[in-house]
This record gives C-alpha cells, sequence and structure tokens, in this order.
C-alpha cells in the first residue's frame, strides 16, 4: 500500500507543472492571437484603426490577469507540495528534500505586469490614434 501523502504530493506535483506549462501557454496564445488579428485585418476596413488597437491593447491586459491568475495558483501548489515535504520529514522519510520557490517577484511576476503595461501602451496609442482622427 502506498503512502497517501506521496499519491498526493504526486497529484499536487502533476498540477503544479499543468499550471506552470498553462502560464506560458497563453501568453503564447496572446501573441498568436495577437498575430493573427493583425495578419487578418491587414488591408481590411472592417473597423478603425483605433478600435482596433483598443481592443488588442484590453485582449493583451485580460491576458495579463489571466496569466497572473495561473501564476498564483501555481505558487499555491508550490505552498501544498512544501508542506507535505516538511510532514514527511517529520515522518521519518530519508532524502525528502524542499525544491526551491520560484518567489513571488520573479520572471514571471515581470512578465505578467509587461503584458498590463503593454496593454494599457497599445490602449493608449489606440485612444490617441482616435483623438487624431477626430481633429
Amino acid at each position: 500500500m502506498t503512502d497517501p501523502l506521496l499519491t498526493q504530493y504526486h497529484l499536487l506535483s502533476d498540477q503544479r507543472l499543468h499550471f506552470g506549462r498553462l502560464y506560458w501557454q497563453s501568453i503564447a496564445f496572446l501573441f498568436a492571437l495577437l498575430i493573427g488579428i493583425a495578419a487578418v485585418s491587414r488591408g481590411m476596413s472592417l473597423i478603425p484603426y483605433s478600435v482596433g488597437l483598443i481592443g488588442c491593447g484590453a485582449i493583451t491586459a485580460l491576458m495579463g490577469f489571466v496569466a497572473d491568475r495561473v501564476r498564483r495558483l501555481e505558487g499555491r501548489y508550490e505552498d501544498l507540495l512544501e508542506a507535505i515535504e516538511i510532514e514527511l520529514r517529520q515522518q521519518g522519510h530519508a532524502g525528502i528534500q524542499t525544491a526551491p520557490k520560484s518567489g513571488s517577484l520573479g520572471a514571471r511576476f515581470v512578465i505578467t505586469m509587461g503584458l498590463y503595461v503593454l496593454g494599457a501602451a497599445i490602449i493608449l496609442l489606440g485612444v490617441l490614434e482616435w483623438i487624431a482622427q477626430a481633429s
């Protein structure tokens, strides 16, 4: 019979890896989406350029929110895994090591904040374009 803590650790570790991959996949999807929008709308006059910029900026900022949520979920799983590692050591399991934590202000935080800033900058460009078209 297997130790329930080890089974739980394995399941939580798989979930943490899932959210780690999902973080990068969501950002890759965002850039693929923006490139696709630019390619499809090139030369088309379906919507004004300024509205397209504002929309792309909003999509980017929203994806920053999604990436931030996924990053925080991954951090929660890291905390749960650390608690299990501590419990396993207390039970006398030899060789249990605690994996280093990613930290709250690491590269993923900077990239997530960059998505927010990029989204705001694109929205600002769209608003400036709108003002320029109106005058």
